[in-house]
């Protein structure tokens, strides 16, 4: 009885860190600073997403750096609840994959976001900092196979969970690149025939 009781007491908590992780990779960053700093709906100009780079390019650095680390802060600060809610190492997947899906598909927006880069990058130097540190190169690589960002960003999202195993990650991290990987993927399939100057 007492193991049922801690059982459904884990998995309420998980629920609860699953939507927290939501809500806050959810938030808005360069849709707010847009507004704030150019005047402008990120939504509406450049590539239409609301990540740092557009912001940089429409609205300028210093908008476009602040995006970045707020929208890199967010996947932390949502992992950290959910291994803070949990105690457990397995709740960095899911609350991870949540936090990088409501930075791509914002619940404040209308489903409008980012390309969810920063969220799971800083997600996995928290948790795995040599992926990170090998996952920069990569991309380099690819985009001069490919010549293409988003072509070359869902090339880098295909190797990521062996990436990761290779180097030795915990399964947890493993899945999580899978998942969150998986999304961003997804996310980049409209660009996919974009034509880039």
């Amino acid at each position: 009885m007492k193991g049922n009781c801690l059982l459904s007491l884990l998995v309420l908590k998980l629920l609860v860190a699953v939507v927290l992780a939501y809500l806050i990779g959810s938030f808005p960053t360069g849709v707010i600073l847009g507004k704030l700093w150019g005047g402008i709906d990120m939504r509406q100009v450049g590539s239409t997403h609301t990540g740092g780079m557009n912001v940089a390019r429409s609205v300028g650095i210093g908008a476009g750096i602040l995006t970045f680390f707020v929208d890199a802060s967010k996947g932390i600060i949502a992992v950290a609840i959910g291994q803070a809610l949990t105690h457990t190492l397995g709740s960095v997947t899911v609350t991870g994959t949540m936090a990088t899906a409501g930075h791509c598909w914002s619940l404040y927006t209308g489903l409008h976001g980012g390309m969810g880069l920063s969220t799971l990058g800083a997600i996995l130097f928290y948790l795995q900092p040599l992926a990170v540190l090998a996952a920069v190169p990569l991309w380099l690589v690819l985009y001069i196979l490919v010549r293409h960002p988003p072509r070359t960003t869902m090339a880098l999202m295909l190797t990521l969970a062996p990436l990761l195993w290779l180097l030795g990650a915990p399964p947890v991290v493993i899945v999580l690149g899978l998942l969150a990987g998986g999304a961003i993927f997804i996310k980049h399939i409209p660009d996919f025939n974009r034509i880039y100057d």
